[in-house]
């Protein structure tokens, strides 16, 4: 032990790092016993049992590190007793079973479950939050992998889950976040692969950080408020049974990171907010039954990025005019899209390489007027925009196009003619891949002042 001043006590640690039961009483000769030190017996990995003074005894605060790596330790009696528990303090404590949290509603301050407090706590399958808990730290309940219950006291004043603060709970199957949570960092609830039903995000949360509910595979239902103006990179991503995504009304939503619904594979319609001015690569790739999108009027997207709806069940699409880019792959794989249209005055002026090969129910599209080329190089590839559109009968190409790469119409089995508006000699001032038709049926092209056959 060691004295601090006349009348408190704080235990440094051990003599013997083998111990395997460890009793700490309240007062030592009278003085009271207060606190265990950072890394006091981290790393005594034969301790299995800790008694703690009863609670009401005395106050005490546990050390950053204070049991880390504690892997035998199974039972920490009186816990309640203890109203402050610093960083890291039982992490790797991978045989403890329960913890008793209630010493931290004492109402002298405002608690905080520290960062990793209990990370690698892999036999915790239940924890209580106390009512006065303002904060729940980074990676505070990480890898509990055995964690199954997470229950909030009523009238919580919790505001904050740090990122990856759940993450790797894989046994978690449900939870309720408290309506006063005003922020959730990335990856939070990332891997809780058995977290079901519906997940309502509270009215203060602005943003959905990177990776939040990543793969949590049994997710069905997601509540987004309007105050939420982004939603980051693969927020929900391989969450294969998320069937429902609803944003609040007048949606503040701006940005949908890379891949935040990639392989939502239950998913079957989502409506883009019109504040929306950027959706990432990937972000609602492999959706297989996502059948329905659709942007709100007004919509102020700018691009739509690569492989953004590859895969998808989607039958229509209305492209809105200020977008300007449709980014490689967009659409690629789509089957089941025959009908995609341009908001009048569209702004698009470049279609990247296979944004709709394979979309073989597609019959006919107008290519809108500003547009300047039609598959435009990605990472060393080019071309192929229509590849694989076998049901593909009529394109009608705008004069402002400048550029045709390879393969754009390969393998289009029913098209047999394009409809260009603009003169016979502006078609011929195109410059054309050598290959831009390349295993087409195109043989002539319908221009405004004549018929050129191929």
């Amino acid at each position: 032990v060691l004295a601090l001043g006349e009348e408190v006590i704080a235990i440094t640690g051990p003599k013997d790092t083998r111990i395997t039961e460890l009793v700490i009483p309240a007062t030592v000769n009278g003085t009271y016993v207060i606190s265990i030190n950072g890394n006091a017996f981290k790393d005594c990995t034969g301790l299995k049992k800790v008694t703690l003074p009863s609670a009401g005894s005395t106050h005490m605060y546990i050390g950053d590190g204070a049991f880390k790596g504690c892997s035998e330790l199974e039972s920490i009696n009186n816990l309640d007793c203890v109203i402050s528990i610093g960083k890291s303090a039982f992490n790797g404590c991978s045989s403890l079973k329960s913890v008793n949290l209630s010493g931290l509603a004492n109402d002298s301050y405002t608690p905080t479950i520290e960062v990793n407090t209990f990370a690698g706590c892999s036999s915790l399958t239940s924890i209580t939050i106390p009512k006065r808990v303002a904060s729940i730290e980074g990676s505070a309940f990480e890898g509990c992998t055995s964690l199954k219950s997470v229950i909030f006291e009523g009238n919580s004043q919790l505001t904050s889950i740090g990122g990856d603060a759940f993450a790797n709970c894989s046994k978690l199957t449900s939870i309720t976040i408290p309506s006063g949570v005003t922020s959730i960092g990335s990856s939070a609830f990332s891997g809780c692969s058995v977290l079901t039903g519906n997940i309502t995000i509270p009215s203060g949360v602005t943003s959905i950080g990177d990776n939040t509910f990543y793969y949590c595979r049994e997710l069905t239902s997601i509540t987004i408020p309007s105050g939420v103006t982004s939603i980051g990179q693969s927020a929900f991503q391989y969450c294969y049974k998320l069937k429902s995504v609803t944003l609040g009304a007048d949606s503040k939503l701006t940005s949908i990171g890379k891949s935040a619904f990639e392989n939502c594979r239950k998913l079957s319609s989502i409506t883009i907010p019109n504040d929306v001015t950027t959706i990432g690569n990937e972000a609602f790739q492999s959706c297989w039954e996502l059948e329905s999108v659709t942007f709100e009027e007004n919509s102020q997207l700018t691009k739509i990025g690569a492989f953004v709806f590859y895969a998808c069940r989607v039958t229509q699409i209305t492209i809105p005019k200020g977008v300007t880019i449709i980014g490689e792959s967009a659409f690629e794989s789509c089957s089941s899209l025959a009908n995609v249209t341009f908001e009048e005055d569209s702004k698009l002026t470049t279609i990247y390489l296979s944004a709709f090969s394979y979309c073989s129910s597609l019959t006919s599209i107008i290519i809108p007027d500003r547009v300047t080329v039609i598959g435009e190089p990605f990472d060393g590839g080019s071309g192929c925009v229509f590849c694989g559109c076998t049901s593909l009968t009529s394109v009608t190409i705008p004069k402002s196009v400048k550029t045709i790469y390879w393969k754009t119409f390969y393998d289009c089995k029913k098209l047999t003619s394009l409809t260009y508006k603009g003169t016979m000699a502006e078609w011929q001032d195109i410059n054309k891949n050598y290959q831009w038709d390349f295993n087409s049926r195109i043989t002539k092209i319908e221009c405004d002042d004549g018929t050129i056959e191929l």
